[in-house]
């Protein structure tokens, strides 16, 4: 068996494999319903939020799709700040969409401030709504969000503020009320330790309210329709991946049970741990390295490193993504990764490494 050492999809604790192979649910009883509530509970604790926490099939870019689809109206002139591909990937998500789209873009590695975030809504006042990847997946840098959310709400506090949070969310520090997000996308393949499959979205009484106001385009992805049905007891509009479902509440339990504090010093002691590694071990560590999910490393050989280490030691880690192909290695410590599981990967990967001089 492959161990995964990738920032998504994670390693899965047993007790979570255990729930999604149980017997499927059938998706309109009671007991499944009454599970849909629980886990639409525990989900509001992990978003720190007051406000509804949907569920729809599909990835965490899924639900990007559906906020886009959604909550933006027809008239929406969006500003992107990307610091990374997932960054660049909302702007292509938008000019899709058809809405009026103003990109800055910031060197891969580097990570925009809240003084850069209010001179580009100062360079682009027609704004109404703001999309920033809190915690850059292909890169490993992370924005403060905090700084950033309270820049925005004093500049322009009629923009809809919208997060993605797919390698944040149960990994760094999210208030979602606190600091006054509207939408906020994740998926449960990260952070929240399950096998792919479900997107969940917080949604703020603005960006409910918006739902209201503009026609309705999509099906699947109308967030209205995932609503309406959750809020009426309905529990899916359409038929859900039922066993991901249960997975997901044994998941949420563990990190509640764990206690959300302590789940993310957890992933900041394997983020310190990784940095030594990749500083003892003469990988090049890249960026600004900030991200608790995934740390990003330099080598000429990345590629064929990673190969190595898969046939002879079984683990996986993952490559670089389009400017980076070929020359970084990804190592994801998001989920439930112990220091006992990092020293293994320590271990084989400083062995494969001896066989890869790195010419630069």
């Amino acid at each position: 068996m492959i161990r995964l050492f990738t920032p998504g999809p994670v390693h899965v604790p047993q007790p979570v494999l255990d729930a999604a192979a149980r017997y499927p649910l059938y998706h309109h009883s009671a007991e499944f319903s009454n599970l849909c509530q629980r886990v639409w509970q525990k989900l509001q604790h992990v978003f720190c939020t007051n406000s509804p926490v949907v569920l729809l099939p599909g990835s965490g870019m899924t639900g990007i799709d559906a906020a886009f689809r959604s909550v933006l109206k027809p008239k929406d002139h969006v500003l992107v700040i990307s610091h990374g591909r997932f960054g660049e990937r909302l702007v292509q998500v938008s000019e899709r969409a058809g809405y009026v789209t103003y990109h800055r873009s910031f060197e891969w590695g580097l990570a925009p401030t809240a003084d850069d975030v209010t001179e580009a809504l100062r360079s682009f006042p027609q704004t109404t709504v703001l999309w920033i990847v809190y915690s850059e997946t292909s890169t490993g840098v992370t924005v403060n969000l905090q700084e950033i959310a309270a820049s925005v709400r004093q500049e322009a506090p009629h923009v809809l503020l919208c997060i993605d949070a797919v390698t944040a969310l149960a990994i760094h520090t999210l208030q979602t009320d606190a600091w006054g997000l509207d939408v906020v996308a994740a998926g449960i393949q990260k952070g929240l330790m399950c096998p792919p499959g479900l997107a969940c979205l917080s949604l703020s009484q603005r960006a409910q309210q918006r739902l209201h106001e503009q026609p309705r385009t999509a099906y699947t992805l109308d967030l209205m329709t995932v609503l309406d049905a959750q809020q009426s007891g309905k529990r899916f509009a359409w038929t859900p991946p039922v066993t991901l479902v249960a997975a997901l509440e044994t998941a949420l339990d563990l990190i509640l049970s764990e206690g959300l504090d302590a789940v993310i010093e957890r992933h900041r002691a394997n983020w310190i741990a990784t940095r030594s590694f990749i500083h003892a071990s003469g990988l090049r560590p890249f960026g600004e390295s900030s991200s608790f999910a995934v740390s990003v490393a330099l080598h000429c050989q990345a590629d064929q490193i990673r190969s190595t280490l898969a046939e002879q030691y079984r683990f996986m880690v993952a490559g670089g993504q389009e400017r980076l192909s070929g020359s970084a290695i990804r190592i994801g410590t998001c989920g439930a990764v112990s220091p006992a599981d990092l020293n293994e990967l320590f271990s084989a990967l400083a062995n494969v490494l001896t066989l890869f001089p790195d010419k630069r």
